[in-house]
């Protein structure tokens, strides 16, 4: 399918990520956040409000998807839902820098000890997740 958000998002998608940083989008592919929305809807969550957020890219932001419904082309956690969204970014990539590395308070929305059940661990998880941005 299509990671490639709607042209009045403030949100990409994957694929425009992808043009430039090709790299890291086939790194991004291999790690759990690639496939995230699969786990909500192997059990029936893809349209709970309080899960969407967790399992998809901009969910709730300014210029994102408000519904379920309109997350399209933004489900799972793309590069944008860890290093901001990225429309601007990509017309002029020095004007508009992204976070390079999230700080904790980015993982931490998703990964608060209560929706995680309490697994999180940064020093456990960067590995696997950590990739060089351009």
């Amino acid at each position: 399918f299509t990671r490639k958000a709607s042209l009045d998002s403030a949100f990409l998608g994957a694929d425009g990520c992808m043009k430039c940083h090709p790299a890291e989008t086939k790194q991004w592919l291999t790690t759990p956040h690639a496939k995230a929305m699969p786990t909500l809807i192997a059990d029936h969550h893809q349209a709970d409000r309080e899960c969407v957020g967790c399992h998809s890219t901009g969910y709730g932001a300014p210029g994102g998807p408000e519904n379920p419904s309109e997350i399209q082309g933004l489900r799972d956690v793309q590069c944008e839902a860890c290093h901001g969204p990225g429309r601007r970014h990509a017309s002029s990539p020095t004007k508009h820098p992204l976070a390079r590395v999230p700080n904790d308070a980015t993982c931490v929305f998703c990964h608060d000890g209560d929706r995680d059940g309490g697994r999180f661990s940064r020093d456990e998880y960067w590995p696997r997740i950590v990739h060089m941005a351009r």
